[in-house]
Parts: C-alpha cells; structure tokens; sequence
C-alpha cells in the first residue's frame, strides 16, 4: 500500500502493526473473521429449519436429492444432505454447519472484492463487514437459508464480473449455477443477465450469461409445471393485504418492516440521484452503473416478495426476503459516497465503519459466544447419543431432541412412509422420559421433483 494513498485509518493501523500490511494478510483475516462471524451466528447445529431435511433423510428409505422445499426445489442445499445420509449422525452436523459457514466467507469476499472496485483493500474490508453484520441481523444462517446469502454474493459476483468486463471464472460458473438454481428469486438476475450478453457480444461470458438464463428458464419452468407452486408466486387483491399491513407494521417484524422500505427509499433516491447527474469521467460511469445494477437487483428483490404468497401469509418484510434489497442499498450508497470528491468525508465514513464493526463485534462475542457454544456441545451429545440408541434399540423406539413439531427425531431404523406427515407420538429424550405435550415430533415426506 503506497504511502500516498494511504487514509487516516489506515495509518493508525500501520502505527500499532510494526510490519507492511499487505492483501494477502487482509484475505486471511476477513476470512478468520467472517467463519467466527458465522459460527456465533443465531444457529446451531442441525437447527429447527435443518431439522425437517435431517429427519426426512435419516429415517425414511426412500428419499430423493431434488425434493419441494418450501415449495421450491433449491438445488444445493437438499442435494448435500440427501448426499450426506449415510454418513454418520455427527458428521452430517458438522457439514450441516460448515456449508453456511463457507457461504459467509464467500459473500464477505464477493462483499471486499466487489468494494475494491472503489475503496482501497482495507476500507473494502471494513466496509465488507458493516453490511455482514446488518445482513446478520436479517437472517439465521443454516444449510435451507443459505441460499439467502448466496443469492446477494452471486448478485455481487454478476455486476462486478460483467461491468468491468471481466471473464467469470470456472469456480465462479459452477458456484452460480449451484445459487441460481438454489433460489428463485436469482431470477432478478435474468434482465441484467441478457442485458450484458448483448453488450458483450461474441464473448465467452456473453455466451455464459445466455447458457444461465436458459438453465434457469428451463429449471423454474418445469418445477413449476411439475406442480404448479413450485415459482410461489400467485395473483392475489392486494388491497386486503395492504390494509393488514399497514395495522401490522409495528408488529413483532417492525424492525425488519422498517428496514426494508428504508432501503426501497435508498435505492429509489439514488436511482433519481444517479439520472440527474451525469457521470464526468470513466470511474464516474463504473459509480453510476453499480448504482443502477445494484437498485435494479434489489428492488426487483423486493417485488418479487410483494407479489409473492408469502407476502400475504406473513404481512411483514421477513428479513431474508429482504435481505438483498437491504445489501443492494447499503453498497449503492458506498458507490455513491465514493463518487464524493475530497478525502475528508472517505476517512470519516472508514472511521465510523471501524467502531462500528469493532462495537458490534465485540457485542455478538458477548451475548452468542456462551450460547453458541452451549447449543454446539447439546447437539453434539444428542447425535452422539442418536448413533448408540440406533445400534441398541427397539424397532418401535425413536429418540427426540425435545418435545416440539419440528424437533430433531432419529427412529431406531429407516422404513416406508405412506402419509406425507407421521407424527412419532412414542419419541423419548436423552434423559429417558417420553416426549409430552401437543407439539409431537414429526417426519415429514417431501414430494419430488421428477
């Protein structure tokens, strides 16, 4: 890092470190970072969410990798654990957990690298973490919800990849394939996909934009012709759905209800800021095309929520519907600051970053490192547990993590299920008594793809 262009921050830094920071030492520690991020993230492993793949593919002998999921098929996530069946209880947990971790990492790199554009390596870094931290908030991370934070990483790799012209890796192909037909809502992406398959033309990348828009036409077609649900997105009056929001918006979901039209503002305001001033050189032209892909991308996002049935079954802005228009925002409002001339407002806005990821840092440590550890070491006993009691079981016995509808359940072997819910009333915990109550565990069986 020259010298000349290095920021008050920076330079404080410099002053407690004796040695040249160089970016390969900033890769390893946003790395570091963002898996510890991930591990005190609000999961465990195996949580309720997972729960419902790990009890499917573990006690039933006729299970499938493509299954409707949350009335979609995501690729990824029920490949991996169909594919983790066999394996043991207590390493399918440890992958459970490991994939989401990894997919953090990848966002918080796509996050500096897509930052880099702008900011110098260490102000991407810290920047990186300000929106990692905000999208924390919005979201659990778990193997069924990490096509959430995949899908604003894929986002981020697509604009940075096809604005600057550059050619997508062999990796970056597979890992967008694996995204795009993991979550429906990368369908946002198809216009953008198209757009730029024109203005590159004759390319390699160009070739490969128009390749994942087929793959994702033909997919999300036959899964919705296969059953009709399959995109969840309906035709609905809109007008009772309003009223109910709006005499809800103070609810239990206000901060993400507030959250959300924020960034909606954000977008819409920078979209009009972005048309009423126009660029005056080449880096300013970069500026304005991020802010434009970024407010597309987002608010696209955030229709596709509004049309959807899910919107009129919650009457809120749940946080992982919103979470790439909520992403979108706070990086289009970086590329706006970026475009601010004089160095004054960049270090002040690093500055204020840095206390900001140190204090929420510090913060999360605080209040998930002891709870976090506690659910690790729980589900650890359980699955440890669950693979003794099915060597030395009853055919009729099932172990239960707790007594609720969607707790873990292991039955002593696989069998054959006729019903698509199968209540397992006779479930004991580890400590011996029968589970009790209304919430009895359950296994649910999943309707294929094909």
């Amino acid at each position: 890092m020259a010298a000349r262009d290095e920021g008050s921050v920076e330079r404080l830094i410099r002053s407690v470190f004796p040695f040249e920071i160089q970016n390969s030492h900033l890769t390893v520690f946003a790395i570091i970072s963002a898996a510890a991020l991930a591990l005190l993230w609000p999961v465990d492993l195996v949580g309720l969410v997972d729960a419902r793949m790990f009890n499917y593919f573990n006690n039933s002998n006729d299970t499938y990798p493509l299954i409707y999921l949350n009335r979609w098929v995501s690729l990824y996530p029920t490949s991996i654990a169909y594919s983790l069946r066999d394996l043991p209880f207590i390493a399918q947990a440890a992958l459970y957990l490991l994939v989401p971790v990894g997919i953090v990492i990848v966002l918080q790199q796509e996050l500096q690298k897509f930052l880099e554009v702008l900011y110098r390596p260490l102000d991407a870094v810290i920047f990186s973490f300000i929106i990692l931290f905000s999208v924390r908030l919005l979201c659990e991370v778990n193997l069924t919800w990490s096509i959430w934070p995949a899908y604003v990483a894929a986002g981020c790799y697509i604009l940075r990849k096809n604005i600057l012209l550059e050619n997508y890796t062999i990796i970056g192909v597979f890992g967008l394939g694996l995204i795009c037909l993991s979550n429906p809502s990368a369908v946002t992406f198809i216009p953008i996909l198209l757009f730029y398959s024109i203005r590159r033309r004759r390319t390699a990348s160009a070739w490969l934009n128009i390749a994942l828009v087929i793959a994702m036409a033909s997919y999300y077609f036959l899964m919705n012709l296969h059953k009709p649900v399959g995109l969840d997105y309906v035709v609905s009056d809109p007008e009772p759905v309003a009223r109910q929001f709006l005499s809800h918006f103070f609810g239990p979901h206000r901060y993400f209800n507030i959250v959300a039209i924020t960034a909606a503002a954000v977008l819409t305001h920078l979209i009009v800021e972005s048309r009423l001033r126009p660029p005056a050189n080449a880096q300013g032209r970069t500026n304005r095309e991020l802010i434009l892909g970024l407010a597309f991308i987002g608010l696209s996002s955030l229709a596709l929520y509004l049309a959807s049935f899910r919107f009129s079954l919650h009457v809120s802005f749940l946080g992982r519907y919103t979470m790439m228009c909520v992403a979108s925002a706070e990086l289009a409002a970086l590329c706006y600051f970026a475009a601010v001339p004089g160095r004054l407002l960049r270090d002040r806005l690093v500055a204020g970053a840095l206390l900001i990821d140190v204090a929420s840092a510090a913060m999360v440590f605080r209040s998930e490192a002891h709870r976090s550890l506690q659910a690790y070491i729980d589900r650890y006993s359980y699955f440890v547990a669950a693979a003794d009691f099915r060597h030395n079981c009853r055919q009729t016995e099932a172990l239960a993590y707790d007594s609720a509808g969607r707790s873990l359940v292991v039955l002593c072997e696989k069998r054959q299920f006729d019903q698509r819910v199968n209540l397992v009333p006779g479930a004991r915990l580890l400590n011996g008594n029968a589970v009790s109550g209304t919430a009895i565990p359950k296994i649910v069986i999943y309707e294929r793809l094909l």
